[in-house]
């Protein structure tokens, strides 16, 4: 995308003088930026508009620059704020990067591959760790009820509860802070235990991801499958500092210490 914008900017300043020194259209290189806009759209969706002076300004998302004139803009990849772990798209001005939102980086291969990655890729990544922690918790909760082939039950010395073992741990989430947070207090979250109705063990537990958020005034949990939240002042779902933060329905419980978030801070859940 990067060589592209840069390209479609020097042929509009070769375009501009050539232009201004001939009085006609130059349109061989007019032919050359037209396919290279074809080109960028096939990497990202982009528009046009065109100058008085036959140079070409070019935009994706909602109007974002990437060409204005001869003016080239950048793109980058850099780990992303709310998720180390992964990359996003940046866009590189005078200020620095600022990371773009992925429903800016639409059609094209690399906007395909980002949908690819957000609507199947991170599901189905999820849906596996959902399969894996749901059948070690249940299977271990009803192995806890019996005994060992040595005869031994819950409560004797050598009794082993946990027929499977997850490292690090099964019980603990995992929480990634967002890089812009200023305070130092972190969210914890937790795995519940598995529910029984009598006769089977099962889990709540769902395969999306959570947000944990704070905006200077009010707590909120969102869940990010469908960005439902659970509003601070919501009963009986209001985040109590310093006090478990028990979804029963989604099978995790958070926990937001008592001395509070800063303003701004958020934490990614990830319990799967």
């Amino acid at each position: 995308v990067n060589s592209y914008a840069t390209q479609i900017a020097e042929l509009n300043q070769r375009i501009t003088i050539a232009q201004s020194s001939i009085n006609q259209p130059p349109n061989d290189l007019m032919d050359q930026r037209d396919q290279l806009i074809s080109d960028l759209n096939k990497l990202i969706s982009v528009t046009t508009t065109t100058n008085k002076d036959g140079s070409f300004n070019v935009f994706f998302g909602t109007g974002q620059q990437l060409v204005v004139g001869s003016q080239v803009a950048t793109l980058t990849a850099n780990p992303s704020t709310s998720d180390p772990s992964r990359l996003a798209v940046g866009l590189q001005n005078i200020g620095g990067v600022q990371e773009l939102p992925e429903s800016l980086v639409s059609g094209g291969s690399l906007g395909g591959l980002l949908r690819f990655r957000s609507e199947s890729l991170d599901r189905t990544a999820n849906q596996l760790g959902q399969n894996a922690a749901s059948l070690v918790m249940t299977f271990n909760a009803q192995h806890a009820l019996g005994q060992d082939l040595q005869g031994n039950i819950l409560g004797d010395a050598v009794f082993k509860a946990d027929f499977f073992v997850v490292t690090p741990s099964l019980t603990t989430a995992k929480v990634i802070p967002n890089a812009d947070n200023v305070g130092a207090n972190v969210v914890t979250a937790t795995l519940n235990a598995p529910s029984s109705n009598g006769t089977n063990f099962y889990s709540n537990l769902t395969y999306s991801d959570y947000r944990v958020g704070y905006d200077g005034i009010n707590y909120t949990v969102t869940r990010l499958s469908d960005n439902y939240v659970w509003p601070n002042a919501s009963q009986p779902t209001t985040i109590v500092l310093g006090s478990p933060f028990v979804l029963a329905s989604e099978g995790i419980t958070i926990d937001v210490p008592a001395a509070g978030l800063s303003t701004g801070d958020s934490f990614l859940i990830q319990p799967t």
